[in-house]
């Protein structure tokens, strides 16, 4: 990923940042020989592309879940039974 240097860039603060947490990014950061702001724009831009989903993801997501409406599951074992089944044999 990469910013044009001539154009302005919001700029974010975290105050209260759990040092922990500090040192597993900059131990990232260092493996993926990034600076911390790289690996940081990089671990959240990961994060937000799985919370919100691309429209043709989200299409097909919202198809299967129809789908799955549809689809009659009252004529299988549901997962407790057939755990039960298995500790008996």
């Amino acid at each position: 990923m990469q910013y044009a240097h001539n154009k302005a860039m919001p700029a974010l603060q975290i105050r209260d940042f759990p040092l922990s947490l500090h040192r597993l990014l900059v131990e990232r950061a260092r493996q993926e020989r990034r600076t911390l702001a790289q690996q940081a724009t990089v671990l959240l831009t990961e994060a937000l592309a799985v919370l919100a989903p691309q429209p043709r993801r989200r299409a097909v997501l919202s198809e299967l879940s129809l789908g799955r409406q549809k689809f009659d599951l009252s004529r299988f074992a549901s997962p407790e039974d057939l755990i039960r089944q298995d500790r008996n044999r």
